[in-house]
């Protein structure tokens, strides 16, 4: 498997080229989800050794990209995630594509392997994007992971 031999920038680098592809995909063609995850899979080496935060965090992004696929995306990816490490991470991705509203409960679990207790990083879209679950989906406002990310993660300006 020749992606198991590359560093992690050309792994970050070929989850960038997925999400353009199925980017490209949503403005015409028929790549969608199910497309890619085959070929995915196929490439994409599953040993934990090739599992580094900026390639998880271009993972996360796939994922997000993926739209209404979103929660396929995210279990087929989720084993390939790590928590956010020192220094603050971007979120604003989920933001930007309105993922949260869609589908709220993909994104809370999303944000728990991202940002919950094992993270040692911080995105600063954090609260936003807790407030647009809770507004798509309030009944996750008494959710565990939401309450913890709520208290502990979420930085909130008066």
């Amino acid at each position: 498997m020749l992606l198991t031999k590359v560093p992690s920038t050309v792994l970050a680098g070929a989850a960038r080229c997925f999400r353009q592809w199925l980017v490209e995909g949503q403005k015409g063609s028929a790549r969608d989800w199910g497309a890619i995850a085959p070929l995915f899979e196929a490439i994409w080496p599953s040993e934990a050794k090739f599992r580094r935060e900026p390639v998880a965090q271009e993972l996360a992004s796939l994922c997000v990209s993926a739209g209404p696929a979103f929660p396929d995306a995210l279990n087929a990816i989720r084993h390939h995630f790590l928590p956010l490490e020192g220094g603050w991470g971007g979120g604003y991705f989920m933001k930007q594509l309105k993922v949260p509203q869609a589908s709220p409960e993909a994104s809370l679990e999303l944000l728990w392997l991202i940002c919950g207790p094992a993270a040692s990083g911080q995105t600063q879209e954090l609260a936003e994007i807790l407030d647009a679950i809770a507004e798509a989906a309030p009944a996750l406002e008494v959710d565990r992971r939401y309450q913890w990310l709520e208290q502990h993660r979420a930085i909130r300006y008066a």
